[in-house]
């Protein structure tokens, strides 16, 4: 497999819009395909993306064209469950554009189980699964994805168990003007989960004497306070994930409101079953040593008040009357506040990253139990979705952006910090990712930034320097990071020298 400190980017300038036809079989015959069933289903450049990927980075490379090709050897062993993670964050886009630049594609997640088959050679299993927003419908993404017709496919001809699990312990019922109604059980991983608890280990712990201002939108924060106190820092791990010999993340490469971007790193926030086990803001502001927005605020101190009392509300018509009192707050503080930012959605923002980082942490170093060890228990690759990327008001409104690029590796602070150069953004800017390189205790990578190794087939990608300006596709971030993020706004050009791993 790959060196850890080394990220693959594949770009093609004419891939820049995913396969039409589920269940996304392979355009034309490969000699190395696994499966029995009726043949190609018409045109699918994303799977052809996918084995050109796989040549470019140079996975079992004296076997590349014939039916022994199994570019995942190195990765997976037979008998091996190998859990699949990609982004599935919601049923659709909130600027009423494309779905397509808000989840990750199904065509890309066909084409990498394929291959899964093949390394397992008959023996093993299959877990797709996520834990998207709790008002997400999680059939329904499914469906509009495509990935249930990829999952009925698999239940037909694959050679061993392939699932798609729900991983979330409850879900929303929604109305559409007021909001969340209420939660409901879901039926969750049947794996069941584990707390995993960092103590005075977790990256929040420098900051736990707010303890009782963790807030993540939507949900309560009493509840909140049982698992992110001054004694513990616990999250509550998906089984199927700790059952994992092998997880594949395959995030979507997307801007976001409180992180900056979206990618390998945050892509992790989908293992964890319960989401108010997840700070993602502190109430307050910086000056008040909250990170929610910069200057106090009673407008915005008061919106946030009225946000928690409507999310808890029992009856419909205490929720239509606090939601009108938070628009008539909001309004406000837009018009009369110091900044525009709300709900720590800003490069302010001190808590989410903290968060991920922890989350990252627990996919490598916690057992199935949840106990955390000081070596690595399970083996991980990242692979990321940026044919139709996502930029602006990620991760749940952003706009489309084609730019036909998969990006992996071996370690997500790697892939993370070569994405962002690829967008147009410095990393060191970007909390999240900046930092998953100084972790001294469970770290997740022994590299340094510039140690990293990039393989592409454009020239011009090869030899990007990740803290200098240059050329790049000029992702627009989140209003929230405007004005501080960006390396440069210049764009790739159309056509560069490459080099074609696939005759």
């Amino acid at each position: 497999m790959l060196s850890p400190r080394t990220a693959v980017v594949y770009q093609d300038p004419e891939l820049l819009s995913y396969a039409a036809r589920p269940p996304f079989s392979p355009g034309e015959h490969y000699n190395e395909y696994p499966l029995r069933d009726e043949g190609t289903h018409g045109a699918n450049p994303c799977y052809a993306a996918m084995r050109r990927f796989f040549a470019l980075a140079g996975f079992d490379a004296q076997n590349f064209g014939s039916a022994q090709w199994n570019p995942l050897g190195e990765l997976i062993c037979p008998g091996d469950t190998v859990a699949i993670k990609p982004n599935l964050v919601l049923h659709y886009n909130h600027t009423g554009g494309p779905l397509e630049c808000v989840v990750t594609h199904a065509s890309l997640i066909r084409a990498m189980v394929d291959y899964v088959l093949i390394a397992l050679r008959g023996s093993g299993a299959v877990i797709i699964g996520d834990a998207p927003l709790q008002s997400a419908n999680f059939e329904q993404v499914c469906t509009l994805s495509g990935l249930k017709d990829v999952l009925a496919f698999y239940q037909r001809y694959a050679p061993v168990s392939v699932e798609l699990i729900d991983f979330r312990c409850q879900h929303a019922r929604m109305h559409d003007r007021l909001g969340v109604l209420g939660v409901e059980p879901a039926a969750g991983d049947p794996r069941g989960y584990a707390a995993v608890d960092f103590g005075k280990r977790s990256m929040l712990a420098s900051t736990d004497n707010r303890f009782g201002d963790y807030r993540v939108t939507n949900y309560d924060p009493e509840h909140m306070l049982l698992h992110h106190n001054r004694v513990k820092h616990e999250y509550l791990i998906a089984g199927s994930i700790l059952h994992a010999n092998v997880v594949i993340s395959m995030p979507k490469m997307k801007t976001h409101r409180k992180v900056g971007i979206t990618g390998a790193l945050k892509n992790c926030v989908g293992i964890n079953g319960h989401k108010d086990w997840l700070p993602h803001h502190t109430k307050g502001s910086s000056k008040q040593g909250g990170d929610e927005y910069a200057h106090p605020s009673v407008f915005k101190a008061a919106y946030g008040t009225l946000v928690e009392s409507q999310d808890l509300a029992r009856s419909r018509a205490a929720k239509e009357l606090l939601r009108v009192g938070c628009g008539v707050l909001h309004r406000a503080s837009e018009v009369l506040a110091e900044d525009p930012f709300f709900e720590g959605s800003w490069w302010g923002n001190d808590t989410l990253w903290r968060t991920v980082l922890d989350l990252n942490r627990a996919l490598l170093y916690a057992d199935r139990g949840g106990v955390l060890h000081n070596q690595p228990q399970r083996r991980v690759f990242f692979l990321t979705d940026g044919i139709i990327a996502g930029e602006g008001e990620g991760p749940v409104n952003p706009d489309p952006k084609p730019i036909g690029v998969l990006l992996g590796g071996c370690s997500a602070a790697v892939v993370d910090a070569v994405m962002a150069r690829v967008m147009g953004f410095d990393f060191r800017k970007i909390p999240c990712v900046r930092e998953a390189f100084h972790i001294t205790e469970l770290p997740l990578t022994e590299t340094l930034p510039d140690e990293i190794d990039i393989i592409s087939n454009r020239v011009d990608i090869a030899r990007m320097q990740l803290q200098t300006a240059g050329t790049n596709f000029g992702f627009t971030p989140s209003r929230g990071w405007q004005d501080h993020i960006e390396l440069c706004p210049s764009q790739l050009p159309e056509a560069s020298e490459t080099t074609n791993p696939v005759a």
